[in-house]
């Protein structure tokens, strides 16, 4: 639950601590909650947290399996 994973974030800060963030806002296909990434900034904003930077790329990532993305970075057919 993203919610859940922001506020165990926000708890585990000391004052004034940094979270940095970089990794791709892509969910999981099982995942109940799939806030788009204006929605995600909304939510990290309303938890408490200033965002210093944003930046949102439209290439998709392979994160997790090199070959569910191809070389133009878009998702292979059959592939969620």
């Amino acid at each position: 639950n993203i919610y859940e994973y922001i506020l165990t974030i926000r708890n585990l800060l000391r004052n004034n601590g940094v979270w940095i963030n970089l990794g791709p806002v892509q969910w999981h296909r099982n995942a109940q909650l799939q806030p788009s990434t204006n929605e995600l900034r909304d939510i990290i904003e309303l938890a408490g947290f200033r965002v210093l930077h944003w930046e949102v790329s439209e290439k998709l990532v392979a994160y997790r399996h090199p070959n569910d993305v191809d070389s133009s970075g878009s998702p292979k057919s059959g592939v969620n």
